[in-house]
């Protein structure tokens, strides 16, 4: 149940832990379980971490905050002690698991291009909204141990017609995970995947082979590199030329109308300044008659509406009057409507738009825009928010239960630009400690994770844990239900099932 509620069903997930910590309780025998989970070393670490957020609780003020952060990292607790205590599994028994998993990421990956192909009745703004069981960072995750296991199978089953079951896997799954445009997990897949790669050729491969390898993986390298270069290197380009060009700031439109101009703004798009030659009367009448959202609502991406207007019409090379909104075809109004602020991205491949996103909301920082639901930039308040927190509470943090309230403070203080729904959380895990634990609680925290490492040396679980802890750079991992239960999960699945050398150690060590 846990394997197929992980990308399926969040109350599954309960229901599975649950039922498993039933059965463990109608299997008696706790006193060599307990002995069993006390030796059982990665086991306790992970459990750490669940414990010190309950110390965290004693000097925080909101209790009610920190009790449903703890019920959300049950799983660091209650996962570690059921699997590592629990029976040795079959090697078909293990293999099952995997392919069970494997089945229901295919299936809720299938039903996400159902999503965005429009077969369903959900309304999708972006591709990531595709995502509608969990949330399309986690989901992404779970697509890349998807990945890892397809490769693995590859290498260690002996049918031919499994491999290449696994093959296609691997390249659907690869596939899916751009079509998702979660930069986490296409970062997460690059660098551990190339990281994979070569850690395999060098320990099994000829050495007639491995220069070869070596040559694919940093080729595969430049050109990724080399393809955001020439994106970075586009858009500043066409960003000078709007500084430097002579555009007129018209006084009146054709039909009398005025413009309103900044130019001390430098913000553009596709070469063209945004805040010159705009007539908000015009647009706002003529929008009236094109769309039923109203002029001054937000898209369906949650972004003031006219600004996406008027940087598509500036995309066009068009002045932001009534005559050129009437240009615009139904299929570019809906566009305006679902929150693309550029023409280009129509006919764009999904990689380069997200690129493109990227340079633009972090120049657009730069130059003062603010920053709000623009996912980089946001980040970069949050950031910065923790770490003003951090300072103020450096040993010890605000408590388990005080986080949310410590942050909303914050951000009264700094005055931030984020609109009061874009106020979150830090959005990256060692942060997010520190903030509720302070310097010590992340140490402690560092210290659990990445003794734990120690215990497998395996690559399918190297790569895993490569992926989580990079993950946590820009994500919250372990603040949610299913973000604790992934890591748990399967860093106990690793350990204690695939790994049934540690779980005999443990058991022979604890009688």
């Amino acid at each position: 149940m846990l394997m197929i509620g992980m990308p399926w069903s969040k109350f599954l997930l309960s229901v599975a832990q649950f039922t498993l910590l039933g059965n463990w309780i109608l299997e008696g025998d706790y006193k060599k379980k307990l002995r069993v989970f006390i030796y059982s070393t990665p086991a306790i670490l992970i459990s750490i971490i669940f414990f010190i957020h309950i110390l965290g609780l004693f000097y925080s003020s909101d209790w009610a905050y920190g009790f449903e952060d703890i019920r959300k990292k049950i799983p660091l607790l209650l996962l570690p002690l059921l699997i590592s205590t629990g029976p040795q599994l079959k090697k078909e028994h293990k293999y099952f698991l995997v392919y069970l998993f494997l089945s229901f990421v295919l299936i809720s990956s299938i039903v996400s291009v159902l999503v965005l192909k429009g077969y369903t009745s959900t309304i999708v703004n972006d591709a990531r909204d595709i995502s509608i069981f969990v949330s399309h960072i986690r989901f992404s995750l779970m697509v890349c141990l998807a990945i890892f296991f397809s490769f693995n199978l590859i290498f260690t089953q002996g049918k031919l017609s499994t491999k290449i079951i696994c093959i296609l896997l691997a390249i659907w799954f690869t596939y899916f995970l751009f079509l998702l445009q979660s930069l986490t997990g296409i970062i997460v897949i690059a660098f551990t995947g190339t990281a994979v790669i070569l850690f395999y050729s060098y320990k099994n491969v000829p050495p007639f082979y491995k220069m070869g390898i070596s040559f694919v993986a940093i080729s595969l390298g430049i050109s990724v590199v080399a393809f955001i270069y020439y994106q970075t290197n586009s858009y500043y380009k066409l960003k000078n030329k709007a500084l430097n060009s002579k555009e007129i700031a018209l006084e009146k439109t054709e039909k009398g109308a005025y413009y309103l101009h900044d130019l001390k703004s430098r913000t553009s798009e596709n070469g063209r300044l945004i805040w010159i030659n705009v007539c908000f009367p015009e647009l706002r009448e003529e929008w009236s008659k094109r769309s039923q959202l109203n002029f001054d609502s937000l898209d369906k991406k949650g972004n003031t509406l006219q600004h996406t207007l008027i940087r598509f019409l500036t995309s066009k090379g068009e002045l932001k009057n009534g005559e050129a909104l009437k240009r615009l075809t139904d299929k570019e109004i809906l566009a305006i409507e679902n929150g693309i602020p550029n023409y280009t991205y129509l006919q764009k491949n999904s990689i380069a738009i997200r690129i493109h996103q990227i340079i633009w909301e972090i120049d657009s920082y730069i130059d003062g825009e603010n920053p709000s639901n623009h996912s980089v930039t946001q980040r970069f308040e949050y950031w910065q928010t923790a770490i003003r927190i951090i300072k103020s509470n450096l040993f010890f943090g605000v408590g388990t239960g005080d986080v949310k309230q410590a942050f909303a403070q914050e951000y009264e203080k700094m005055n931030s630009p984020l609109t009061p729904e874009n106020r979150r959380r830090a959005h990256n895990q060692y942060l997010e400690i520190a903030v509720a634990l302070g310097v010590v609680g992340m140490i402690i925290f560092l210290v659990c994770l990445l003794t734990i490492v120690n215990y497998n040396k395996s690559l399918l679980f190297l790569a895993f844990y490569a992926m989580l802890l990079l993950s946590m750079l820009t994500e919250d991992t372990l603040e949610t239900q299913v973000g604790a239960t992934f890591f748990s999960l399967f860093t106990c699945f690793f350990l204690f099932i695939y790994n049934p050398r540690l779980s005999s150690s443990i058991a022979s060590k604890s009688e």
